[in-house]
């Protein structure tokens, strides 16, 4: 029998139900921040960054923070930056892979926009390599029409981008619209004296053959004859001469992902047979050797801001912005400036950092860069 002075001992020692009720949920919240610590702790020792190194002792942990070091530890010397020259016949803008997921106003880079006003005054054309928005509807082209193509007193080249082709349920409905709205994908007009170039490579290397191939292949023969032909320029947005070259295998990691084997396998892409070196470099070669021949690419600017090369007399130039964090340094523009036979490549920060001239960019520069 329990006497009167056990059930008086009992109920003193009885915990109220709301004390219980809180040392439960301050349990709960204390156990789940004590597992997230855990699982960051984890997670960061995976990484192999438990604890923080000293910068020269960081392993890299992407493409990018390789190819920034690279890039951010050679520092620009006077010496590496090209000028403006002091006389010239005219000069047209080159910018690839605009597009931007920070400015909240515009779909594409904020400084670029800031910049157009030197880009309205001094440049004759303008030609943007593809990728200038990231998602694609009738509002962003209204925004590009507004801050962009209106400004510019010349023609305006657009290569095409994955990206900019996204403004109905399939890609022929989007590209319909987009022939309805600003002409043909692909097509030549004249600059001056010079043969202006733009192609459509949004399935490259496959769909580059029939009607386009036969179109750029009549454009850089009539190019060969005409004299009043100095120079020619072609304008894209994948990076063409990165397939089926074994002289560029260790550059590929650093364009963006469409110029690189959808399976990342390189050993096949250096392998995979298309046009433009069975047919159409042979040609570009011939033609440099009186007339400057230049090749601009935007599928970079992720992972590099410009890779540059010449081959055979043939320039080639892969060009693009960072529109999205951590670093926005490298965004930038390419100013060509044209006096007589002569050509002038002028790189220009949007950042206000000074970047060197295009060729300051090579293979050579970019050679330590690459792990894949």
């Amino acid at each position: 029998m329990v006497s009167a002075g056990d059930m008086h001992g009992r109920s003193a020692c009885r915990v109220p139900p709301r004390l219980v009720l809180v040392l439960f949920v301050a349990g709960t919240v204390l156990g789940a921040l004590l597992l997230y610590q855990a699982s960051w702790r984890f997670r960061q020792f995976v990484r192999g960054v438990t604890r923080p190194a000293p910068a020269a002792a960081m392993p890299s942990k992407s493409m990018y923070d390789q190819s920034w070091e690279c890039f951010s530890g050679r520092p620009v010397t006077p010496a590496d930056i090209s000028r403006p020259p002091a006389d010239y016949d005219y000069r047209f803008t080159v910018a690839g892979h605009l597009r931007s997921e920070v400015d909240p106003r515009y779909p594409f880079i904020g400084s670029f926009v800031t910049g157009m006003e030197r880009i309205r005054t001094a440049s004759t054309a303008l030609a943007i390599l593809g990728d200038i928005q990231t998602t694609t509807g009738e509002e962003n082209w209204d925004l590009y029409d507004a801050a962009v193509r209106t400004r510019v007193s010349g023609p305006v080249l657009l290569a095409l981008g994955g990206h900019d082709i996204r403004m109905r349920p399939t890609r022929e409905e989007s590209l319909e619209w987009y022939r309805a709205r600003y002409g043909p994908e692909y097509h030549a007009t004249r600059l001056g004296r010079s043969l202006a170039i733009v192609l459509c490579t949004l399935d490259y290397p496959q769909g580059f053959d029939g009607a386009q191939l036969d179109f750029l292949m009549e454009a850089l023969r009539e190019a060969q004859t005409d004299d009043t032909i100095d120079h020619v320029f072609l304008f894209m947005h994948r990076v063409m001469w990165f397939w089926g070259n074994e002289r560029y295998r260790n550059v590929i990691p650093l364009a963006n992902a469409t110029s690189i084997d959808a399976a990342g396998d390189l050993d096949r892409q250096q392998t995979i047979r298309h046009p433009f070196w069975d047919v159409v470099f042979p040609l570009l070669r011939e033609l440099a050797v009186d007339k400057p021949v230049y090749l601009f690419a935007g599928d970079v600017g992720k992972n590099a801001p410009i890779i540059y090369d010449r081959l055979d007399g043939v320039h080639l130039i892969a060009t693009g912005c960072r529109g999205y964090l951590p670093e926005r340094t490298w965004n930038h523009v390419i100013d060509v400036y044209v006096q007589g036979k002569d050509v002038r490549l002028v790189t220009v920060g949007l950042e206000g950092v000074p970047l060197a001239r295009p060729e300051h960019y090579d293979l050579d520069y970019w050679a330590g860069c690459s792990t894949r």
